[in-house]
Formats: C-alpha cells, sequence, structure tokens
C-alpha cells in the first residue's frame, strides 16, 4: 500500500514538475505581441495613449518635416494647436494587420489601417482612411514607440 502510494504520490510530482516546465517556456513573442494589442486597444477606447520614447521619429503629412524627440519646437507645437483649436469630435482608431516581435522580445513593429474623422470648423465633418507602421521597443518592461509613420490622404485644416 505504501508503495503504490508513494508511486502516485511521485507521479503527481513529476506531472508538477513538467507542466511548470513547460509554462516557463511561453514563446516571449507572443506574449509581447498580446502586450502591444491591449495597448492599442486602450488608445482606440480612448482610455491610454502610447507612450512615445525619447528618441522618437514621427513621419506625417501633418508636419513638414520628419520630427525627431518628443518635444515639438514652436512651429510645431503652432500646427497642433490650431488643429485642436479647429477640430472638434475627434476619433481615431487603429486596426492591427500585423505585429511582428523580434525573438529578443524587445523590439517589434506593427502596421495596420488608421481610420477616423473630426468636425473641422472650415471643412465640415472630415472623414480620413490611411495605412500607418509603428516600430516598437520595450525599456524598462514598458513598450515605448520608436518611430511611426503614415501618410494622411485627407485634407488638413488651417
Amino acid at each position: 500500500m505504501k508503495t503504490a502510494c508513494s508511486y502516485y504520490i511521485r507521479t503527481f510530482e513529476l506531472v508538477i514538475f513538467f507542466s511548470l516546465a513547460l509554462l516557463s517556456c511561453k514563446d516571449p513573442t507572443k506574449r509581447s505581441e498580446s502586450e502591444i494589442r491591449a495597448i492599442v486597444d486602450q488608445e482606440n477606447t480612448g482610455k491610454k495613449t502610447a507612450i512615445a520614447s525619447t528618441d522618437e521619429i514621427k513621419v506625417t503629412d501633418f508636419f513638414p518635416k520628419p520630427i525627431i524627440g518628443n518635444k515639438l519646437n514652436a512651429e510645431e507645437n503652432k500646427l497642433v494647436d490650431s488643429f485642436l483649436n479647429n477640430t472638434s469630435n475627434r476619433t481615431k482608431i487603429y486596426k492591427i494587420i500585423k505585429i511582428v516581435v523580434s525573438r529578443s522580445a524587445d523590439l517589434a513593429y506593427e502596421y495596420g489601417e488608421n481610420s477616423g474623422g473630426y468636425d473641422s470648423k472650415k471643412n465640415g465633418h472630415v472623414e480620413f482612411h490611411n495605412y500607418y507602421l509603428r516600430v516598437w521597443r520595450k525599456v524598462d518592461n514598458i513598450w515605448t514607440i520608436d518611430v511611426f509613420f503614415q501618410h494622411i490622404p485627407y485634407p488638413l485644416p488651417q
């Protein structure tokens, strides 16, 4: 009786050991992809904005030249202020097409469709649809955007 019981206990211990070993071998790229998807979901619901790295490169038709860093100069601030002051009911939804995470799970790129709209004092209601690319970097366990690129095929408010 004692040997059968110890056999079952030993078998149970081995099952637990191998189950824990398998769980610890989980693919870190899948976890990282899930983390990025969660950030995008929060952006889409207005709960959170993705964090730009301090040396982010932003290339968009909104600004006359690429922006490097997350601080805007006076001219760029003027453009942003003008947009915010002359528009209302702004919406933006990111629809991810694909996320690719590096093996080291500290770099990733995401591309997808971006759509939304706003009410402009000059142009009325404007809707847009475009494609974007973002490069993500994980620093201190936090995903930040290193590069953001999009083409804006709609009229910008004056």
